[in-house]
């Protein structure tokens, strides 16, 4: 899952348009500059807030899918970079 979203990141980020590369760009900063706890505390607490009953396994499976493809989406950007 993490690398289906994380290539998917990396040709938004070096080739999509501008607003793409300044969307993907944000999305891996936040992502990467947050803990991967509070993430999966807001996955499964902070839905819970706003009445949505989300299963634990659920939010812990799409908040560590989000994570992963931000970290993948920067490593393989630097791989294309090195290369291209």
């Amino acid at each position: 899952g993490g690398g289906i979203v994380g290539a998917a990141l990396l040709f938004l980020r070096i080739g999509g348009r501008r607003g793409m590369q300044f969307l993907s760009r944000g999305y891996i900063q936040l992502f990467q500059g947050t803990p991967l706890l509070m993430q999966l505390f807001l996955a499964f607490f902070g839905l819970g807030l706003f009445g949505i009953d989300v299963p634990a396994w659920l939010a812990a499976c799409v908040a560590l899918i989000l994570w992963t493809a931000a970290f993948l989406a920067e490593i393989w950007r630097g791989c294309v970079e090195s290369i291209a």
